[in-house]
């Protein structure tokens, strides 16, 4: 039980960590009124729980072995997705973490794919520097070959840096993105990305400048979980293969 929520957080549900599955019922409640007795947890409000120390938390993910904490993170993705149901986009970012935190053990499409609606919607509330960081880990994840994606986060990633006020980096992003959409034969998209670059002019004599040309240079190429993000040490977690942990079923 103390594993199960480890990965999920230094705070966490009584009803996500029954969803999980390890324990349920009476058992469960025994089990977090032992964890509360020994002081390793206290409650926090409502059918709510949190370590009494993030330590505490570190300590028991740290006597894991990686492939166990990857395949605990995809298990925590996969009930958070289903017990999320229909609003599962508007938590994107939550399942974003576990599954990128889960490395090779997740799909890299899926992960991409709420990493991706993650940083719309940090775009959606002015969030703008964790837009970048999101579309940082999208781009690593998706493949070369998956155009309009890429197209689509790299459109977003404009999308942050106009928010910023970096205007050249802006319509650097966008330019890229553009051509990637015409490429993909998506030529409504790329459309609608230009009007972004003619909506924001830069002028150079008089004339329109044309995006960066380091613009291509500076787009990661998908090939894995690259991205460092906290917790999981993802350089490891490209050489290892994940394995399920036995509790889950």
């Amino acid at each position: 039980m103390l594993i199960a929520s480890a990965v999920i957080g230094r705070d966490f549900d009584v009803a996500l960590l029954e969803a999980f599955g390890e324990l349920s019922g009476g058992e469960l409640r025994e089990a977090l009124e032992e964890a509360t007795k020994a002081r390793l947890l206290s409650k926090s409000g409502n059918e709510r729980y949190r370590f009494s120390h993030d330590l505490v938390r570190q300590r028991v993910l740290a006597a894991m072995p990686l492939p166990r904490l990857q395949a605990y993170h995809l298990a925590v993705g996969d009930t958070l997705e289903r017990v999320y149901g229909k609003t599962a986009k508007d938590h994107a970012a939550e399942i974003a973490n576990h599954l990128y935190q889960a490395g090779t053990a997740a799909d890299a499409m899926r992960t991409s794919s709420f990493l991706a609606q993650a940083a719309k919607n940090a775009l959606a509330v002015g969030a703008y520097e964790e837009v970048l960081r999101l579309i940082e880990s999208t781009l690593m994840l998706l493949p070369a070959d998956k155009t309009k994606d890429r197209a689509a986060a790299l459109t977003l990633r404009g999308d942050a840096f106009a928010g910023l006020g970096r205007r050249d980096e802006a319509r650097s992003a966008w330019g890229v993105a553009a051509q990637r959409f015409e490429d993909s034969g998506d030529k409504r998209s790329a459309s609608a990305v230009r009007s972004r670059l003619h909506a924001s002019p830069v002028e150079k004599n008089g004339e329109p400048a044309e995006p960066p040309a380091q613009a291509e240079a500076a787009e990661p190429s998908g090939d894995g979980h690259e991205a460092a993000l906290p917790e999981v040490p993802v350089a490891e977690a490209q050489l290892v293969t994940p394995e399920a942990p036995e509790s889950l079923n």
